[in-house]
This record gives C-alpha cells, sequence and structure tokens, in this order.
C-alpha cells in the first residue's frame, strides 16, 4: 500500500497531503508552477499506486487560485478517479472554497459538471 506524503507549499505550488489510514488526499494553497507536470506527474502517479490498492479516497480541493495548466491537471486528476470509481472503488471530492469567492465556487461548479462521481462542494 502506498505511503502517506506531504509535499510542502511553495509560493507557486499547493501543499499536497495523502493519509494513506484516512484515505484523504488534501490539495491546498495556490497551483501555478512553471512546470505543471513535472510538479503534478508523480503525484498523480502516486494517487494511482494508492488507489490500485485501497478501496477509495477522498480528494479535498481547496485552492485559492490555480492557472490554466493547473487546471487541465485537475481536471486529468478527477477523470482518473472517476475511472476507478467507475471501477467500484470509493471515490468522493470535496471542493471547498471561500465564501464570497465565486469563481473558486464556479470552478468546482464547472469541474463537477461532467462528472458521475460524488462531488460536494463547501463553503467556509
Amino acid at each position: 500500500m502506498e505511503e502517506s506524503f506531504i509535499i510542502q507549499p511553495t509560493d507557486c505550488t499547493p501543499k499536497i497531503s495523502l493519509d494513506a489510514q484516512l484515505g484523504q488526499l488534501v490539495i491546498e494553497g495556490e497551483s501555478f508552477p512553471e512546470n505543471v507536470r513535472e510538479f503534478y506527474e508523480p503525484i498523480v502517479e502516486r494517487v494511482e499506486t494508492y488507489l490500485k490498492a485501497s478501496d477509495g479516497l477522498e480528494v479535498r480541493f481547496d485552492l485559492r487560485y490555480f492557472n490554466t495548466s493547473s487546471s487541465k491537471t485537475i481536471l486529468d486528476l478527477l477523470e482518473m478517479l472517476e475511472g476507478f470509481f467507475d471501477e467500484g472503488k470509493k471515490v468522493q471530492v470535496v471542493w471547498l472554497y471561500k465564501e464570497g469567492i465565486e469563481v473558486m465556487q464556479e470552478n468546482g461548479e464547472d469541474f463537477a459538471y461532467d462528472l458521475r462521481i460524488p462531488f460536494e462542494l463547501k463553503s467556509y
């Protein structure tokens, strides 16, 4: 089984933590790395490895800002999660956004629109 891990945030990358015992991945902060693929590819691979060996995963997004390249990578991650959901894994997404920040709420709604996985929007 994949081990838990934490990637600390930088000025342009989010904090990412996978708690293997809780079955929870949290992505929080801002995401506009210079090379999105280089940053996210190993994370997506680890999440995929985790899901292959587990019953499921809750993914919590708490992003304050992300650029277009990050948006594409988030969509790729969500589509991968949907594939595991279709295979019977318990996959759930929680999209957190700060009350009054409509663009982040709308981004979450846009991601949720075409997905079949449970997707909850929560303000704070």
